[in-house]
């Protein structure tokens, strides 16, 4: 286990999913929740669920733990304020039920430690035992707090697992966190030439004939124009042999037309993968995040649906989606890029508009719920010496004390330092007199320490004279009257 670098956080969050196991989508989750959090909860350390620990912290830098490190999981969820599953599709048994099994005993051991687990933009099933679904219904039920399903289908099959409206809800992919991304690069690629595709592909039942659909689809449209692909490996260890194939397959047969291959050596990044599907005109893609990728930046794409996700998030995109790949033909493939590259492509991309902004508001809210929760949590008076003490930072003190001014409520501080705590031990009047108060700040270095040493809370120092000297300043900006009293004149 390596623990997260930086100093001062004082809200530990333990993030799970499928992440390090060079999965472009996945790494993008962990990025979009990361970026939010770090813009959001500054106050806030991460340590990540990893396959590869050190590929993990360099990129992120977060603290990590493997799969594998059962000491390294417990002590990581024992530090845990809050266990995030930011999104994807965990809880399944497509592949094997390993998996759902695994995720769930992590639930189930995060909630049975009193931890709170929040479930953001979740995938669900499929599910090919009962007793696998039975698991992650209960596990589910019963552990987390916050249910956020990644589209309508998956909602739906959290509904049949027993989730009401008081637990699961619909949210949106942690990839339009940060808002709809711009839609200049799909309106410029538009009137320039050639007309570059972007194209993801992934091993599946049909893909060979699929692969040769789209072979013939790209020599139907060069016909008219010139063509350029980039195709891509979102998944390197599974995705390479299909692109390298179809990569062989397109210079043998088509000469003419420029094609690259990305990420067939797994260093792709998710901020290079978006680059490449904002620099296209039109996305062909099997990966659901190639497509999530191009809604986001506003460029229509065609979806090879190989899972029903793929086929939900194209529906709730209005985009054209092909469902049985081995019948896939390269006339009805070229018409459809055909549509959303050129004379559909404004209707495409106005759909794609409503759905990246309906999107991002479901995103938006799920973290503001996500946020609310854990100012809370950093809000929390931690034990010294039987004293409540605040760990929140000068910055979140002073937030608290402007709202409370502008909502004219009452707020009672006390600057705690290591001598306040010895009187407090001497002095029963005084001791009620801090305990009663409804801010205690650590101000002093012993009672950082203490913090540190008893909770694992990682405080800055919130002093009397910082605080006086900020509450100065925001008087200044929001108009608000200071009041001294008990102060002797200066002689």
């Amino acid at each position: 286990m390596r623990a997260p670098g930086g100093k001062g956080w004082i809200l530990n969050i333990f993030i799970i999913g499928y992440f390090g196991s060079g999965n472009v989508g996945d790494e993008a989750i962990l990025e979009s929740f990361l970026s939010w959090s770090r813009r959001r909860l500054p106050g806030a350390g991460h340590t990540a669920l990893t396959s590869r620990p050190e590929e993990t912290s360099a990129r992120h830098d977060v603290g990590t733990v493997t799969k594998g490190d059962f000491a390294g999981l417990a002590r990581a969820l024992r530090r845990a304020d809050a266990v995030v599953l930011p999104g994807g599709g965990l809880l399944q048994d497509a592949t094997s039920a390993r998996s759902a099994v695994y995720y769930c005993l992590l639930i189930i051991a995060a909630g049975a430690m009193g931890k709170p687990v929040y479930m953001m933009s979740q995938g669900m099933g499929p599910f090919r035992r009962k007793w696998t679904k039975a698991l992650a219904g209960w596990a589910m039920r019963r552990f987390a707090r916050r249910v956020w399903a990644r589209d309508e289908r998956a909602l739906g099959l959290m509904r049949e697992m027993g989730l009401g409206a008081d637990v699961a809800e619909l949210g949106a992919d942690m990839t339009f966190a940060a808002g709809a991304g711009s839609q200049e690069a799909a309106a410029s690629a538009a009137g320039g030439a050639p007309m570059r595709l972007a194209v993801s592909l992934r091993s599946g039942e049909g893909v060979d004939v699929l692969t040769g659909a789209l072979v013939g689809c790209l020599m139907r449209l060069k016909e008219t124009a010139a063509v350029a692909v980039d195709v891509m490996a979102f998944e390197a260890e599974a995705d390479a042999p299909v692109v390298d194939r179809f990569v062989s397959e397109m210079r043998r047969l088509c000469p003419g037309i420029e094609i690259r291959a990305h990420g067939v050596d797994g260093r792709m990044s998710a901020e290079r993968a978006a680059e490449v599907v904002g620099g296209a005109r039109a996305m062909i893609g099997m990966r659901l995040h190639s497509l999530a990728f191009a809604a986001a930046r506003g460029v229509p794409f065609v979806a090879l649906s190989y899972d029903p996700k793929v086929k939900a998030f194209a529906d709730a995109c209005g985009q054209p989606v092909f469902e049985k790949l081995e019948e896939v033909s390269a006339f009805e493939l070229s018409r459809a890029v055909e549509f959303v590259a050129g004379g559909g492509a404004v209707e495409a991309r106005e759909k794609l508009a409503g759905a990246a902004a309906s999107f991002s508001a479901l995103a938006e809210r799920s973290l503001s719920i996500l946020e609310r929760d854990m100012l809370e949590a950093e809000g929390r008076p931690l034990d010294v010496l039987g004293i409540p003490v605040s760990a929140m930072t000068l910055n979140r003190t002073l937030e608290k004390i402007k709202q409370t001014a502008l909502s004219r409520e009452r707020l009672h501080i006390i600057t705690f330092n290591p001598e306040m705590a010895m009187l407090a031990r001497r002095d029963a009047e005084f001791a009620a007199l801090a305990r009663s108060g409804t801010l205690n700040t650590a101000d002093g270095v012993g009672i950082r320490i203490a913090l540190r040493m008893k909770h694992g809370a990682r405080a800055e120092a919130v002093t009397g004279i910082d605080i006086a000297e900020k509450i100065f300043e925001m008087s200044a900006e929001e108009k608000l009257r200071v009041y001294l009293l008990g102060a002797s004149r200066k002689r």
